[in-house]
């Protein structure tokens, strides 16, 4: 009886699919721009940090926020269409190197 059931588990191990549970995640530093819907806006993370879902025709992708990206951002309403475009790296008062982007949106 015992052989009996670890054959069982063992052939019902195989079946199992790995399902992710995250979207890719856009890395603007490499495609420069992006652009799409405005899906959602979820909190995640240790840091909690801004979660972004941006549709663009079929492709569902995320973008993780920043300081700047969430200042803009945050004046966009849920379903209107944005682009995203990385500037590069800029120097901040502080002597810091931040991230820079311009955010444009048409409802």
């Amino acid at each position: 009886m015992k052989k009996e059931m670890k054959k069982v588990q063992k052939e019902k191990e195989t079946d199992w699919v790995k399902v992710d549970d995250f979207l890719p995640i856009i890395n603007l530093e490499k495609e420069r721009e992006f652009q799409g819907i405005l899906e959602e806006v979820n909190v995640k993370g240790k840091a909690n940090s801004n979660l972004y879902t941006i549709r663009n025709g079929v492709d569902k992708r995320c973008l993780w926020g920043s300081f700047q990206l969430d200042q803009k951002l945050s004046k966009i309403p849920i379903g209107s269409e944005i682009k995203i475009v990385y500037k590069g790296k800029i120097e901040t008062k502080e002597g810091k190197h931040v991230k820079d982007f311009d955010v444009f949106c048409r409802s």
